[in-house]
């Protein structure tokens, strides 16, 4: 299991995950301490791995990216180098946003962000239905966003 987190430290991420580019002395303001001990506590989170890395948040539709798709897929066998040869297929698509390992009925579940339904229909047959192993994709499409988040909920980390 890994650590949980401080109050402090979900004070300092709270804010942070809600603005990614505040400098280190309005962040050490709004959370209540000087700006040193404030920046120890996030080079520490840093090294730590709990900050992966800071990143822009792109709007996919304002760039064309229209279709939101996720594919369920199911492997032939659940065998260990079929699947290191599967994760090593989507790997590398930037198409694949998103890759999860799952259970049920499916081994895993693909986010896929193209812009038509057009696009997707190529990604299909030009990518994923040659990955070697592949029985079954299922696929079901975003009609609109009803929420959309990176804000994770600190409070269920708290130790």
């Amino acid at each position: 299991m890994m650590g949980k987190l401080t109050a402090g430290e979900a004070r300092l991420l709270d804010i942070l995950q809600q603005d990614g580019r505040i400098t280190n002395q309005e962040l050490a303001e709004r959370a209540g301490m000087s700006a040193s001990p404030c920046w120890r506590r996030v080079q520490a989170l840093q090294d730590r791995g709990v900050i992966r890395r800071h990143v822009t948040l792109l709007d996919p539709g304002k760039i064309g990216l229209q279709v939101i798709a996720w594919a369920a897929v199911q492997l032939q066998c659940y065998k260990e180098d079929e699947v290191r040869r599967f994760e090593e297929s989507v790997a590398g698509v930037p198409e694949i946003v998103e890759c999860y390992s799952v259970m049920g009925e499916s081994e895993y579940v693909l986010k896929v962000v193209v812009p038509d339904p057009q696009a997707y229909d190529r990604f299909l047959h030009e990518f994923l239905f040659k990955v070697p192993g592949l029985v079954r994709v299922r696929s079901s499409l975003a009609l609109r966003e009803v929420k959309y988040t990176t804000v994770l909920p600190l409070q269920q980390a708290l130790a």
